[in-house]
């Protein structure tokens, strides 16, 4: 689950990080519902990760939420290729690994080799949270508008026009993070922030995916 300061962002009262919580949430209930264990692995701008063992219930349910919304980040790493090591230490057994993320992040192409390599032990899937709505700012009379990165800590300027662009330029980049992901054979779920579409969409992805034939 992706932790980084970025998604702890928002506008009109919902971050992306409300959308990864109610991802977790939705598969856990799934989880929870089947006695199947559910384990959590979150990490953040520097892939630091806080992991959390798998375990049945929805006690433990809450509990991943809960750790998601305060995470204690042990395993120090600053870079996503580390991300291997760990999940192949934590998934012992096969298993179903969403990945919930917005892959804004420069390492996303690192980040999709490791779902690549997982792939070839574990049933891999992608949740491609949509973030191009907190970039959906009002409209500015200024010529030029200062912009600061929490994660980065770069500070910058954009033109008004430049600004305005960015919710596109945000659907493009993640459009093309779908087709590269789709060309490494990882399934795609988008994840917006309509609850009611996320629950469509959801139920119908793993209904599409329970009857396709097997490759």
């Amino acid at each position: 689950a992706d932790n980084t300061l970025s998604v702890r962002y928002g506008i009109n009262g919902i971050s992306p990080a409300h959308i990864v919580a109610r991802a977790i949430a939705t598969i856990g209930v799934s989880a929870a519902l089947f006695r199947d264990p559910l384990g959590l692995v979150n990490f953040d701008e520097n892939f630091r990760l806080d992991l959390v063992a798998p375990r049945v219930g929805r006690r433990h349910l809450i509990y991943c939420l809960t750790r998601y919304q305060a995470s204690h980040f042990s395993i120090k790493r600053n870079e996503a290729a580390a991300l291997l090591g760990q999940l192949q230490t934590h998934l012992k057994l096969f298993s179903i690994v969403p990945f919930i993320s917005d892959f804004i992040f420069p390492q996303a192409e690192e980040i999709i080799r490791v779902l690549k390599s997982l792939s070839s032990r574990h049933d891999v899937l992608a949740i491609l949270v949509e973030t191009d709505f907190t970039f959906d700012l009002p409209d500015s009379k200024d010529g030029w508008i200062g912009c600061f990165d929490v994660e980065s800590k770069q500070v910058w300027s954009h033109s008004r026009k430049e600004l305005l662009a960015t919710p596109q330029k945000v659907r493009n980049y993640q459009h093309l993070i779908e087709e590269r992901l789709k060309s490494e054979g990882i399934d795609v779920l988008r994840a917006g922030k309509e609850l009611s579409d996320f629950q469509k969409n959801l139920v119908e992805f793993f209904i599409r995916r329970r009857i396709a034939p097997k490759k």
